[in-house]
């Protein structure tokens, strides 16, 4: 597959929409298979808000639409701890979590401390555990 550029003008009222159409432009449906999860791995360069360095809300939430228009509905979105980041303070601030909740998107969690794995933890699991890591 030859890679694609794809390039619009974009303004706040239409971002959705406008993402929407990138994806379309960009082939999505032609690189995706229908029969398998589509995993969304947002980018959490710090877990404070930086647009610059981090998945802006409305381009996970234009993603996750793009995809389920095109009939790719089992999306799971996956975190991971880094040395600079918290994934579930990441989660919060960039104020990804409502989306996940809107959209019924599952959240994986592949966290390492002081060696060892903590495995992944299943997404109804995740708020509570969210709530004692942000404090």
């Amino acid at each position: 597959m030859k890679s694609k550029v794809a390039i619009l003008r974009v303004t706040p009222e239409t971002i959705l929409a406008d993402i929407d159409r990138l994806c379309e432009f960009g082939g999505l449906s032609d690189a995706l298979a229908l029969d398998r999860t589509t995993i969304l791995k947002d980018n959490i360069s710090w877990h404070f808000p930086f647009p610059a360095a981090n998945t802006t809300p409305w381009q996970l939430e234009g993603t996750i639409l793009a995809l389920a228009n095109r009939g790719f509905t089992d999306q799971v979105c996956v975190q991971n701890k880094t040395v600079v980041t918290n994934a579930f303070k990441g989660e919060d601030l960039n104020h990804y979590v409502p989306i996940f909740k809107r959209y019924n998107i599952p959240v994986r969690y592949k966290l390492q401390g002081r060696g060892h794995d903590m495995g992944a933890l299943p997404a109804e699991g995740a708020d509570a555990r969210a709530r004692s890591h942000l404090s």
